[in-house]
């Protein structure tokens, strides 16, 4: 049996390995920009774009949490269909 291979944004086919790996460099990336957002807001730091910058990248982790979601669902119908093939 082939791999599957889904189309993310429409655009870059991806096995199911290559999607998660990614997303997992995307969420370690996301983590650490968060950690760096949360410790300026609490050390009250006078650079504005870290000050409020938690709320955005916590935002974009939600969104990129729905994202996988949503892939995981296309490559399980994916795998059904290339099972009832």
């Amino acid at each position: 049996m082939s791999q599957i291979k889904v189309k993310a944004y429409g655009l870059v086919p991806f096995t199911k390995k290559q999607y998660l790996i990614m997303q997992a460099i995307v969420f370690g990336i996301l983590f650490v920009c968060l950690y760096f957002a949360l410790r300026s807001y609490f050390n009250n730091a006078d650079n504005i774009l870290w000050t409020y910058a938690y709320i955005g990248i916590a935002i974009i982790i939600f969104l990129e949490i729905l994202e996988t979601l949503y892939m995981m669902i296309k490559f399980k119908k994916a795998e059904t269909q290339a099972t009832s093939d």
